[in-house]
């Protein structure tokens, strides 16, 4: 496995076959972190990190007021590789 842990997608961690729609997933968890300052799946240990990954449990802080939009465009580009 290559990369960086908080950007990986479900299909890597898995040892499933990927191909380019892992670039969208990457795009989606930068634009997270630029709206945030965190990834969106950061946890205390690999293991947990690798679990939200997998499970696509994430949510965006309450401290920031963050537009529906934004939200929408995170959603749309990191999982766009399932539409």
């Amino acid at each position: 496995m290559c990369g960086t842990m908080d950007y990986l997608p479900p299909e890597m961690i898995t040892g499933n076959s990927h191909g380019k729609e892992v670039d969208y997933w990457a795009i989606g968890v930068f634009c997270f972190e630029l709206l945030t300052g965190n990834p969106p799946f950061e946890s205390k240990s690999k293991n947990d990190t690798y679990e939200k990954i997998k499970t696509l449990s994430y949510r965006f802080p309450s401290q920031f007021r963050i537009s529906q939009k934004a939200k929408d465009l995170v959603a749309a580009v990191r999982f766009f590789q399932f539409l």
